[in-house]
């Protein structure tokens, strides 16, 4: 009998696709690789929300509102613990 072979997942996500964020906004939506997890930091890199993606790939991630000019980094982490490049969005 062989013993089984795993395959581990070294491969990091595409950075993800985000919705424009103005001033007012309270969610930022987008799209990264399914049930990957999306993390929001501020320019301070401190973690200010992280969400789920769908099995789709689809992301939903309530924050606060944001100083217009200030810039937010966004990562897609997969469930193998491969983080992606950083997506930087500035609030308009």
């Amino acid at each position: 009998m062989s013993k089984p072979v795993i395959v581990k997942d070294k491969i990091a996500p595409k950075k993800p696709k985000a919705s424009k964020i103005a001033s007012k906004t309270t969610k930022v939506t987008g799209k990264t690789e399914a049930r990957a997890t999306i993390t929001i930091y501020n320019s301070k890199h401190k973690k200010i929300s992280t969400a789920n993606a769908t099995g789709k790939g689809n992301f939903c991630v309530k924050i606060k509102k944001h100083k217009a000019k200030s810039t937010l980094s966004i990562y897609a982490k997969d469930q193998a613990g491969n983080r992606s490049y950083k997506l930087s969005i500035k609030v308009k």
